[in-house]
């Protein structure tokens, strides 16, 4: 009987560019980037998910461009979207006591 439903796959990865457009990671060795770039799983999934014939190169594509679009409507929204007001600008940015576990 095959199981249908949603998988939990954990990675450890590295960050392979810096915090934003403009942080080049100048601060992170070549050498440790090279090794994290010859182990990345997310490009282990691709090249096994190529090899076993559940996606080729255009299936990527596709996926890149609906997430292109999902993050520029979110950006968009966003920008839109007038500031929090006063104390709703705190507003999970912090735990509160009860959420914090010892």
């Amino acid at each position: 009987m095959e199981e249908e439903g949603s998988d939990f796959i954990e990675c450890k990865t590295m960050r392979m560019h810096g915090h934003s457009e403009h942080d080049s990671a100048k601060y992170v060795p070549r050498e440790m980037l090279e090794e994290w770039k010859k182990k990345d799983p997310i490009q282990k999934a691709e090249q096994m998910l190529k090899q076993l014939g559940y996606a080729d190169e255009a299936t990527f594509r596709e996926v890149g461009e609906r997430v292109t679009k999902e993050v520029e409507a979110g950006v968009e929204f966003a920008e839109k979207s007038p500031l929090p007001e006063g104390p709703e600008t705190l507003n999970g940015v912090f735990a509160s006591e009860d959420e914090v576990q010892p």
